[in-house]
């Protein structure tokens, strides 16, 4: 079988105990992900199936997108997640196109895609955004390959802007993500990169809609941000559907696409940025209290 990581490099697993950690007594050592515990996780070979254990790690384990209690059945190909790490476990056959489905595969397999934070999280204010895609019940019915493999492009270009952030955090939703930024420019500045970049890939790319909230969360066990704000921002997102003139408006890069965002989150950008910005009315949203003053991104 062979291991591979994110950089291409191929590692062999050949032992009954295969070790992951920080410490370069591991089988595979990641000395330069901090979020790595010295000891993190296993790959063993129990009965001619694999299993993969979490040691006790500071930040988790992931097995596609899931974090591992104790020790679970590994089916390959497979994605695990240590730290801000992922590497592809697949059969040792395993040709370069064929990596490259089987990440894609595991990418967004069942369930979450979490970037484990690097250290405890207790709550914390943050910028939260929310990326849907507008009529995916029936892109997904008329080509369900290619709005997968457009989804699987908008959580590697979310992963790419959350490179420089020390608690990053992503999660599918399932036709969208749920991304969390220390800064509410660096949020926005996604945002506004997300359409360019899938029309760099993809032709066509469906309508997307983004939502910008600035808030409070904390850490849930299995990882995920749990709070009001959280509800808030998924409100936020919804409002469109209330208002039919809030339609998405078509970039330079020809993507169409809506950013709209609390008022709250408006407070946190220069004043440069709030000037590209307008008023669509006050709403009474689920993780509000009161009405809120919502905001439409203008493109300049």
């Amino acid at each position: 079988m062979t291991q591979r990581a994110v950089n291409a490099a191929r590692l062999p697993i050949c032992e009954a105990l295969f070790s992951i950690g920080r410490d370069k007594d591991n089988q595979l050592s990641l000395p330069h992900d901090a979020a790595v515990s010295r000891h993190h996780c296993a790959i063993s070979v129990v009965g001619g199936e694999f299993q993969l254990k979490d040691l006790n790690s500071s930040n988790g384990t992931y097995l596609n997108g899931k974090r591992v209690q104790g020790t679970v059945p590994l089916a390959l190909p497979a994605q695990v997640t240590v730290g801000q790490s992922r590497l592809l476990v697949a059969p040792e056959q395993t040709d370069i196109a064929s990596e490259t489905l089987c990440e894609q595969a595991t990418f967004c397999g069942s369930g979450s895609i979490v970037i484990p934070a690097r250290a405890v999280l207790e709550r914390r204010s943050e910028a939260f955004m929310v990326v849907d895609v507008i009529g995916s019940t029936q892109l997904v019915k008329q080509n369900e390959a290619q709005f997968a493999a457009v989804i699987v492009t908008m959580g590697k270009v979310l992963q790419h802007a959350l490179r420089t952030e020390s608690e990053p955090f992503l999660q599918c939703t399932g036709d969208g993500f749920l991304a969390c930024f220390g800064d509410a420019q660096a949020a926005l500045n996604a945002a506004l990169e997300l359409g360019p970049r899938l029309a760099a890939r993809h032709d066509p790319v469906p309508p997307l809609s983004v939502a910008l909230h600035w808030g409070s969360a904390s850490l849930s066990p299995t990882g995920d941000r749990t709070g009001q704000d959280v509800h808030g921002v998924f409100a936020l997102e919804k409002v469109r559907h209330v208002e039919p003139e809030m339609a998405p408006t078509r970039r330079a890069s020809g993507v169409r696409q809506l950013i709209v965002m609390s008022e709250r989150f408006r407070s946190k950008l220069g004043p440069s940025r709030q000037q590209q910005t307008t008023s669509v009315g006050r709403y009474r949203l689920k993780g509000f209290d009161g009405e809120q003053q919502v905001f439409r991104w203008v493109e300049p």
